[in-house]
């Protein structure tokens, strides 16, 4: 079994004749233009030519690419969990693939000797947010000598009773290849935290991502593993936050665990490839050793190239009317919004107002109090709340509805900034937002 490393989370696994490619973001510009690469990933087609498999965890544009998608064979089989509604499979089937849809757990032979299981976050989690939030797979690959296993972008917290399981029934666990950094927008993209602040809150969570990962590797015990996925470059007038994030890379990892776990993850041992190069399980070995890029070229292609990307929303004409604009979207999106809030059981006294221009918001109660126009007044007597700005011209596609945009994805690419009071994270505010639209 031999596994090799691309990018981001995309890996292939070769096994038994079989090659098995993994969440194949292979074009920069994800999340509105705002994600890219690092060190910068070249697409070469005939590197994927002899695909037998696509596995896609999820719908995040760093794992389910369709620009990627277009690329690739479209003979080429598509593995995805059997998730409640058939969202998934209806867009990776109207890229002109063929779904192979797996329940939670199940064996899927994809030969005599090689089986493949899916694993839902979802089903996984023992939490009620757990079961309602989340929306991530992890997968496992056996040939009956060896076993992969691919978290994805899964921490332990929602996973960790079937990996138990996964350790019972398969018992020493040859590669794990597992989340180790945040792919958030925060800290870098709130505004009402101060310099110092904002260091602090990125030192806390960068370690805070790392020991979760820890505990996850140790949860497995694998006797290798391999920190993937998550990395990224922001583009554009986003590039000046790259410094701000809490996004380390894998080699980063690699020195945190050796350095703070050296006895607890002495018997695993921590891989860490170049783009393309690869990893024979069998007898431990590596195509080639890791070199790691400079810092000094890093800053350069982010000066000289990533500062000057356009995001295709900045492309369009300015919007003249902020409040005639949206005005005609609020309705609907207050509707649906409310609709799945008290599906979700979630209330909160903190407002969220939404930026349109300087003096104005759209004001959005958590707790039915409606949804309104306000000026800037209104924010300032208010004790609670959160502030949510973005360019108008995103926006307005978001309100239209998920086929132009999607909070989600906005917020991922780290187009809105937010300032909170106080710089509290209530969760169910951010996944009840993604309702608001039409």
């Amino acid at each position: 079994m031999k596994i090799t490393y691309y990018t981001a989370a995309v890996v292939s696994v070769e096994v038994d004749g079989l090659k098995i490619l993994c969440d194949p973001w292979l074009y920069p510009g994800a999340f509105y233009g705002s994600w890219y690469h690092y060190p910068p990933f070249e697409f070469d087609p005939e590197e994927f030519s002899d695909i037998d498999y696509i596995y896609i965890s999820h719908t995040h544009e760093d794992h389910l690419c369709a620009k990627s998608m277009e690329a690739l064979n479209k003979d080429i089989p598509v593995l995805i969990h059997k998730f409640k509604s058939p969202f998934v499979k209806k867009i990776v089937e109207r890229m002109g693939f063929n779904v192979i849809e797996i329940p939670h757990g199940e064996r899927y032979n994809l030969t005599d000797n090689v089986h493949f299981k899916v694993f839902s976050s979802q089903e996984s989690s023992e939490s009620d947010e757990g079961k309602q939030t989340a929306i991530d797979t992890y997968c496992l690959i056996n040939d009956g000598k060896h076993t992969f296993v691919n978290t994805n972008d899964n921490f332990i917290e929602n996973i960790e009773s079937e990996l138990h399981k996964i350790k019972e029934e398969y018992g020493d666990i040859d590669f794990l290849a597992n989340v180790y950094t945040s792919a958030s927008c925060y800290p870098q993209t709130t505004l009402s935290l101060s310099g110092d602040e904002l260091e602090k809150e990125k030192n806390r969570v960068t370690k805070w991502c790392y020991d979760r990962s820890a505990t996850l590797i140790k949860a497995l015990n694998p006797k290798y593993y391999m920190p993937f996925a998550g990395f990224y470059l922001l583009s554009g007038k986003l590039s000046h936050l790259n410094n701000k994030r809490v996004n380390s890379c894998p080699y980063e990892a690699k020195q945190y665990f050796e350095e703070n776990y050296p006895y607890s993850l002495k018997n695993n041992k921590c891989i860490v490839l170049n783009r393309g190069e690869s990893f024979d399980i069998k007898d431990g070995s590596q195509s080639k050793e890791y070199i790691h890029y400079s810092y000094e070229e890093k800053q350069k292609y982010i000066d000289d190239f990533l500062s000057n990307i356009k995001f295709d929303y900045e492309k369009k004409d300015p919007i003249q009317d902020p409040i005639g604009e949206t005005h005609s979207f609020l309705e609907d999106c207050y509707t649906r919004m409310e609709k799945h809030r008290k599906r979700l059981d979630f209330s909160t006294d903190t407002s969220v107002y939404i930026k349109i221009d300087s003096d104005n918001y759209i004001y959005v109660s958590m707790n039915g109090g409606g949804c309104y126009f306000v000026d800037k007044k209104h924010l300032l007597n208010s004790d609670k709340y959160v502030t949510m700005e973005m360019d108008l011209r995103l926006l307005v596609d978001i309100l239209k509805g998920p086929r132009y945009a999607h909070w989600d994805n906005a917020d991922t690419g780290s187009h809105i900034s937010y300032t909170k009071k106080p710089n509290i994270h209530e969760k169910g505010i951010y996944h009840v937002i993604c309702y608001f639209h039409s």
